[in-house]
């Protein structure tokens, strides 16, 4: 046998190969049309994955404790900001009421 048949057969024995696995893949995309959403989800072994990554890295978290301890405080502003003072008791002028916002803002450096 020649190098040139060799090689023209081999050419033809792998490109159908090809072509065959071409072919089975153009099956499985016209199955896919049948699939509903939630067989698309992420499978749920997945997701426990996650959890337990989750779990491993907050073992030793202690939520009781504040932040930065041993260090100084973390310091929390606190902006109120009033939409509205409601009526007013002309007899004492002591009763009124008041719709507010309150907005505290704190730096915590252990989440950034």
């Amino acid at each position: 046998m020649t190098i040139k048949f060799v090689v023209t057969l081999l050419t033809l024995l792998f490109a159908g190969g090809a072509r065959s696995d071409l072919r089975e893949y153009g099956d499985d995309d016209e199955d896919h049309q049948d699939t509903t959403v939630n067989q698309m989800l992420v499978p749920r072994s997945h997701q426990e994955d996650a959890t337990l990554i989750l779990n491993n890295l907050l073992k030793e978290y202690d939520k009781t404790l504040r932040p930065d301890i041993g260090e100084k405080p973390t310091v929390i502003d606190v902006g109120i900001y009033i939409n509205s003072i409601g009526p007013v008791s002309s007899i004492d002028m002591v009763s009124y009421g008041f719709i507010s916002i309150v907005c505290p803002i704190c730096t915590q450096t252990h989440l950034s």
